[in-house]
């Protein structure tokens, strides 16, 4: 893969060095770093992570901030982890050297950052979003990662810095989502309003029904959003109750009217199969709503005008299962960051959340598995698996 400076100017191989720093070495260079004049000055200075890398990526020191927010012991450098592995992203183990060597990695703002700063002899910065592995599951992290050169004779080390974004990136989401589709809804609600004011002899229902419809949805926006915070801050407490999937389905669909589409997916129909889906479950309807009706909007916002989404009750081995089918299929770069907050596949800035939620709702609180497969001859299929 050929990646390219911030400003476009060079472009260099993905290639990180093979290997990694015999033990005896490895240590030789931790006690340079820690006991370097520069590393206290630059552990002073930074308002944010700060790892202190050798040739090979390892990990040779790391301030407070790792150590106490991520629950690192500095002794572990010792083994020579790199910093998707101290960090415990999901992909550090899918390469054959670990961190940096994955399917993945070359997406990595970290690990780009990283290469381009040793390549090209400079500070190099760029985005880092990261799902990592913890005792409560997955969860997702936002980075500016900044990547630094530094020489401690005889040792040529790169300093990396890991500002966290999930404040600037919160306040985007509800900028350009939540609030973007609030405006949309009081948009439509206003015109519905304006139309009921002006009619003076019946003609009154139709735009009645389109308030009722325009303000559940309001309130179910504004309920997503809470809902999402407080599962981020592990404040969500499910209701487990027996429901039937065919009730859990109409309920979707009631928030895809055809005469009332959520914008982006204008065009495109939603076609919800009950047949067979008379079966119990036992799950938060709530949450499992929510995470139905992001599969169903990522669905459509997916394929063109004049195309159909499914969403469908089926069994996986006996465990409940609901499933949402799109004819498109994913890019490669899609299916490289998919659940990972914030990543979009619009180009939009903002925006991401949907896959994210997904996993969130489905597998921390729901106890669920959330999955897909996709392929050009047979579309995407989201699925969403609880425990039987």
């Amino acid at each position: 893969m050929t990646i390219v400076d911030k400003d476009g100017e060079t472009a260099v191989a993905y290639r990180p060095p093979e290997g990694r720093t015999a033990a005896a070495e490895l240590d030789a260079q931790t006690r340079a770093a820690v006991e370097s004049a520069v590393f206290r000055a630059l552990v002073r200075a930074a308002g944010g992570g700060l790892l202190m890398l050798n040739e090979h990526r390892q990990v040779l020191a790391v301030n407070a901030y790792i150590e106490d927010l991520l629950g690192y012991d500095p002794a572990e450098s010792q083994d020579g982890l790199r910093p998707g592995e101290v960090l415990r992203c999901v992909h550090s183990d899918q390469g054959p050297d670990g961190c940096g060597t994955g399917d993945v990695c070359p997406t990595c703002g970290a690990a780009l950052s990283i290469l381009l700063s040793g390549d090209l002899d400079r500070p190099v910065e760029r985005e880092c979003l990261l799902r990592r592995r913890t005792e409560k599951g997955e969860e997702c992290l936002e980075f500016r990662a900044r990547a630094t050169p530094v020489v401690i004779p005889p040792h040529r080390f790169t300093v990396l810095t890991l500002q966290d974004l999930s404040d600037e990136k919160r306040r985007d989401t509800l900028e350009r989502i939540f609030i973007h589709d609030l405006l949309n809804d009081l948009g439509g609600l206003r015109g519905w309003t304006s139309i009921l004011g002006e009619v003076r002899t019946g003609g009154t229902e139709e735009a009645a029904q389109m308030i009722v419809s325009l303000s559940d949805k309001l309130i179910r926006n504004v309920e997503s959003q809470r809902l999402l915070r407080m599962a981020e801050r592990g404040d969500l407490k499910p209701t487990i109750r027996r429901h039937k999937a065919s009730t859990i389905l109409r309920r979707v669909e009631e928030d895809f009217p055809a005469d009332n589409p959520h914008v982006g997916t204008e065009g495109r129909r939603l076609l919800v199969e009950t047949s067979g889906a008379e079966a119990i479950v036992e799950t938060d309807e709530t949450l499992l709503v929510r995470i139905l009706t992001n599969m169903v909007k990522n669905a459509l916002e997916a394929v063109g005008d004049g195309k159909f989404v499914r969403l469908w009750y089926e069994p996986v081995d006996g465990d409940p299962a609901f499933h949402a089918w799109n004819p498109g299929t994913m890019t490669r770069e899609v299916l490289r960051r998919i659940f990972t907050r914030s990543f979009s596949t619009k180009a939009k800035k903002g925006r991401g959340l949907g896959t994210y939620a997904m996993k969130l709702f489905g597998e921390r609180y729901l106890g669920g598995a959330v999955s897909f497969v996709t392929s050009e001859e047979e579309g995407t299929t989201f699925t969403i698996r609880l425990s039987g």
